[in-house]
C-alpha cells in the first residue's frame, strides 16, 4: 500500500501522522504539490491523503493504483469540494474525511492525523470507515 500526503505544510509544525498498522507500506509526505505535478508525484499512490489540495478527475484518470482519498476534515455536510465525486465515482475510489477535523494547533492536528491513519488502516483490512462514497 503506498500513501501520499499532498499538502502537509498545511499543517502546523510538530503535527506527526502516528505509523499504520499495516505491516508493509510506503509513506510519503509533500509540503504541497502544485495540481500539475500530482500524477507524476503520486502515480504508485493507492491512497493519498489532502488537507486542503484538491483531487480533480484529471488527476483521478492519471492515478491507475488510486483505491482512497482520505480529506483532512469534516464533509458530512458535502460542504467538501476537494475531491471529484463524479470521477472518484466512476473509478470506484473510496473517498473518506475526518469527522471532526481540525488543524487548528498542534494537538487538534495530532488528532486528525491520527485519524487519517486509522481510517487507513480500516481499509487496509477491509472495513472502511467515515466514507462519503463508497
Amino acid at each position: 500500500m503506498n500513501i501520499v500526503v499532498l499538502d502537509k505544510g498545511c499543517l502546523p509544525e510538530g503535527a506527526e501522522f502516528p505509523f499504520l498498522e499495516a505491516p508493509k507500506y510506503g509513506w510519503v509526505e509533500r509540503l504541497q504539490v502544485a495540481e500539475e505535478e500530482m500524477a507524476e508525484v503520486a502515480w504508485r499512490a493507492h491512497i493519498l491523503v489532502t488537507v486542503n489540495t484538491p483531487v480533480r478527475a484529471a488527476v483521478i484518470d492519471q492515478l491507475p493504483l488510486l483505491k482512497m482519498v482520505v480529506i483532512m476534515k469534516d464533509c458530512a455536510d458535502n460542504s467538501c469540494d476537494l475531491v471529484d465525486m463524479e470521477a472518484a465515482n466512476a473509478r470506484e475510489i473510496q473517498v473518506a474525511h475526518v469527522p471532526d477535523g481540525a488543524i487548528d494547533g498542534v494537538e487538534n492536528s495530532t488528532a486528525s492525523c491520527a485519524e487519517v491513519v486509522r481510517i487507513i488502516d480500516a481499509m487496509i483490512v477491509g472495513k472502511p470507515t467515515n466514507l462519503l462514497f463508497r
